[in-house]
């Protein structure tokens, strides 16, 4: 059985939205941090947003969800043709905490002042800082608007499909019949 151009194209379609969902969701609840070592060299490295430090080079740093920032991800084949948003952290040897991104200084937070902060505030304003930066308004009609494009997207390729087919086998019996006025296929 051979499969027919527009099959073809359907499936590829579906094989690259697959890829797209699932670059965006496995990036989603990573932070891409950056480490600036005293030799000028440069290490990157993707943290779980609750693992709460980042080793790099024998090193712990500390992940403060003040300081994220948004980057447009432009790596590997996803990246290249759809860039996805992703939160970044930047590190140098000199402090355990990650830039301010501000005014790009490295201050350093006291245990005091870090044991006041309520890490549950502290996710909730880095979500929603991101939120702003991207313009994401969560809610319950911008998701059900996505799933909504996606199943749109799954019935015209069905109908497509079936419809194609059913034209294939109506030619195919007019041929067999011997009709004057069947359509011919040319090759």
């Amino acid at each position: 059985m051979a499969i027919s151009i527009t099959s073809f194209f359907m499936l590829v379609l579906v094989a690259v939205l697959v890829l797209v969902w699932f670059q965006v969701n496995s990036l989603g609840n990573k932070i891409f941090c950056t480490f600036r070592s005293k030799d000028k060299g440069k290490d990157e490295k993707f943290v779980g947003e609750k693992d709460g430090v980042v080793h790099f080079k024998g090193g712990v740093y500390e992940i403060d969800p003040r300081r994220v920032t948004i980057l447009k991800y432009k790596r590997g084949l996803i990246g290249m043709l759809f860039q996805i948003p992703v939160k970044t952290l930047d590190f140098t040897w000199s402090s355990r905490v990650a830039e301010n991104p501000d005014d790009f200084s490295t201050t350093w937070d006291t245990p005091d002042a870090r044991g006041m902060a309520d890490s549950r505030k502290d996710w909730i304003g880095m979500n929603s800082g991101i939120d702003v930066q991207t313009g994401k308004k969560p809610n319950f009609m911008g998701n059900l608007m996505v799933w909504a494009g996606v199943i749109i997207i799954v019935v015209i390729a069905f109908v497509t499909y079936t419809n194609y087919t059913n034209v294939k086998s109506i030619q195919k019996y007019l041929e067999a019949t011997g009709n004057p006025n069947a359509v011919t296929q040319t090759k």
